[in-house]
């Protein structure tokens, strides 16, 4: 024999599938209240529930312990690995059941940096640096400097756009305030000032005062007529240590042979590095 036992409202309509039902809008349904006490003496069905006094809380029974339903919502498991999609932008996770979970970050964001900047290691820390401007850039525009028999750093004046993060300039110098690797191009452009005689110059790069090897150039001045001549060279060096650093470089010049005395050129004298 089958009965079915409706509770409540409407008592003559109740599911053909239920067994018990309880139906109004101005009662409640009470679960057994116990103590925790009493609740562990209880080993019922599979499914079980009651209303936990102590904790407050409705727990289920799952056929070996009671498990609150206000804890214990969760897998509460550690996740073993993961693995990034870029080309999908999908992460996927991988629980120590051997469960995995993926998930689009198309909408998650790292948080943003100011114009020109970009995300990168700065010994351990990561930051975002400036890129935009990682230079440092002298040129002439006046006062042509004669050029004598022993090597001077060569003037090139305050003009030209520098990134005041990674350099600082004088005169005659570019320090770099930063480690890193550094791209250095000069070109000085000499004329006569003075003379006619065929004439030689040479040229060099010093770190703090020491010559840079590899960084030699020379130039040829023929006479009068044909008295320009423009010597380039460039060097990639590694700049390393902890910030703020002081590594001064600069450019040097002297005359080799010859009896016409020699200037620089305005507006064709540069000095310019560029952090790689």
């Amino acid at each position: 024999m089958m009965s079915q036992i409706k509770i409540g409202d409407n008592p003559q309509t109740i599911n053909p599938y239920s067994m018990l039902e309880l139906e109004g809008t101005d009662r409640a349904f009470v679960l057994t209240r116990v103590t925790t006490a009493q609740m562990n003496d209880i080993l019922p069905l599979r499914g079980a529930m009651v209303y936990n006094i102590d904790e407050k809380c409705v727990f289920q029974f799952d056929g070996t312990r009671w498990r609150s339903l206000c804890t214990e919502n969760t897998d509460d498991q550690e996740i073993s690995d993961f693995t990034f999609d870029p080309l999908n932008n999908e992460l996927t996770l991988t629980l120590e059941d051997g469960g995995t979970k993926t998930v689009s970050i198309d909408e998650f964001k790292i948080k943003a940096g100011s114009d020109g900047e970009i995300l990168t290691t700065v010994g351990t820390n990561v930051e975002w640096t400036k890129h935009i401007g990682a230079v440092a850039e002298s040129y002439l525009t006046s006062n042509p400097q004669e050029i004598g028999n022993t090597f001077t750093d060569v003037v090139f004046g305050n003009s030209g756009v520098v990134d005041g993060t990674n350099f600082t300039t004088s005169n005659t110098s570019i320090t770099i305030t930063r480690p890193g690797v550094y791209k250095i191009t000069y070109r000085v452009s000499l004329e006569f000032k003075s003379g006619n005689n065929r004439s030689e110059s040479e040229f060099q790069l010093t770190q703090n005062g020491i010559i840079i090897p590899g960084s030699t150039a020379f130039g040829k001045h023929r006479n009068s007529r044909n008295n320009k001549d423009t010597a380039t060279a460039t060097r990639v060096i590694e700049v390393s240590g902890t910030a703020p650093l002081s590594v001064a470089i600069a450019v040097q010049a002297k005359k080799v042979t010859g009896g016409a005395t020699l200037q620089t050129v305005v507006n064709a004298t540069t000095f310019l590095i560029e952090k790689q």
